[in-house]
């Protein structure tokens, strides 16, 4: 399969409401829950096949994370109206390089493995235009693409994760949120990263929101949205914490040699 790839929706659309997983998901926004100390309520859902994709150049989104977009071009405005009559679903992918003369055909590449999210929030503005929040569910890998609707759309499969269940080895435990904490004290938001780690407990969720949160690059970004387990995705945010943590400091040491020179 090509990134180009369009079939018709005949055989498509028959396979439409086949479902590649049913989830939980919570029901209000984790973070201000956890951060608050409440419970997190559950709900059930079910993700189809097929599913709208909304790719962009410069945004890798991952389960757990809330992500608020302003949506104003029509072909998206036509997405969103769809979402909110149906499922409430959109899959969100990360554009590939030399997107930019492709952008608007719906053909521009994209990288396979994206994150499916629903809509858990909407304010109709003025032209058409949206202001939404997603949540994310569940990663997925783009098998075939479709563009009969005026954006595009993806039959998808669930994205394989070895280890999801198993909980992290202490040690690496320990390093990640050793990690954290410094970089978190280094770029001057220690007390609301400290806050963090003592509430968000889940070690998916944490990994997650570190990994949409932290100031990377988009293709880092895609590097551990595309881990084929948790423990690999642990191991390459701790080599890009370190990494970080280690230029922070010597650029922290180098601006205070400069100041008593």
């Amino acid at each position: 399969m090509t990134d180009e790839c369009c079939f018709p929706c005949g055989a498509a659309a028959a396979r439409a409401r086949d479902v590649v997983a049913t989830l939980t998901f919570p029901a209000g926004d984790l973070y201000s829950t956890a951060i608050r100390g409440g419970r997190v309520g559950l709900m059930a859902l079910r993700i189809p096949k097929i599913i709208p994709l909304f790719p962009l150049p410069d945004l890798v989104f991952f389960p757990h994370a809330y992500l608020p977009l302003h949506i104003f071009e029509p072909r998206y405005r036509a997405m969103v109206r769809d979402a909110l009559e149906g499922d409430r679903i959109i899959g969100m992918t990360l554009l590939r390089d030399g997107w930019e003369e492709l952008y608007y055909g719906n053909h521009a590449p994209i990288h396979p493995v994206g994150c499916a999210g629903r809509i858990t929030a909407v304010q109709s503005m003025d032209g058409g235009r949206f202001n939404i929040t997603l949540f994310g569910l569940t990663r997925f890998t783009v098998r075939d693409q479709f563009c009969d609707a005026p954006y595009r759309q993806a039959w998808v499969e669930p994205f394989h994760e070895g280890d999801a269940s198993c909980p992290l080895p202490p040690g690496m435990k320990d390093d990640l949120h050793g990690l954290v904490r410094e970089f978190g004290r280094l770029i001057g938001h220690a007390s609301q990263i400290e806050v963090f780690l003592q509430r968000i407990v889940d070690e998916p969720a944490f990994l997650n929101l570190c990994c949409a949160e932290l100031p990377f690059t988009p293709v880092e970004k895609q590097l551990f949205l595309e881990s084929v387990s948790t423990t690999q995705q642990a191991k390459r945010l701790i080599e890009m914490l370190r990494f970080n943590v280690d230029q922070l400091a010597r650029n922290s040491a180098s601006t205070k040699n400069v100041g008593f020179s």
